[in-house]
């Protein structure tokens, strides 16, 4: 029971992660090749032996922020391309969403851009404790000296 064996599971055949995710939503990626493009940068370049875990905390567990997004935004497709991203590439790290409906589009834009910002300062805040601690560590300023987290 439930054992995967020959590409079936007892509820059905197994597909990839972006298979599901585009037959879920009914997006298949070449419905998009004429729709509009918003390439929303993401402002934060970290390297992945720092520890802060930028893409997840961009797509969230299980790409959970981006559902969220394309659910909330119906037609709309939210991809994450850049250093660092599954897509790979030299660019900086981004979220491209593409779309066809204005409005929506529109919508998965500012929330996108809200996702981005709460990354953002997430990042901040996470960046100043590794600096107080290192200063701590290294007999640095003490933490009052130390320039405070805005939140």
């Amino acid at each position: 029971k439930g054992l995967v064996t020959a590409g079936f599971t007892a509820g059905g055949p197994v597909m990839g992660a972006n298979e599901a995710r585009g037959l879920a939503f009914g997006l298949h990626r070449q419905n998009f090749t004429k729709k509009k493009t918003i390439k929303l940068l993401v402002g934060v370049e970290v390297k992945l032996s720092t520890g802060f875990p930028l893409v997840q905390k961009i797509t969230g567990p299980h790409n959970m922020f981006f559902v969220h997004i394309m659910k909330a935004c119906p037609g709309t497709l939210l991809t994450l391309h850049g250093r660092d991203s599954a897509n790979g590439g030299e660019e900086p790290l981004h979220i491209r969403i593409f779309g066809k409906i204005d409005d929506n589009l529109t919508r998965a834009k500012t929330m996108a851009d809200d996702l981005v910002s709460s990354v953002r300062k997430q990042y901040r805040t996470w960046k100043m404790i590794q600096m107080k601690q290192q200063a701590r560590a290294m007999g640095g300023p003490k933490p009052a000296d130390l320039p405070q987290t805005r939140a």
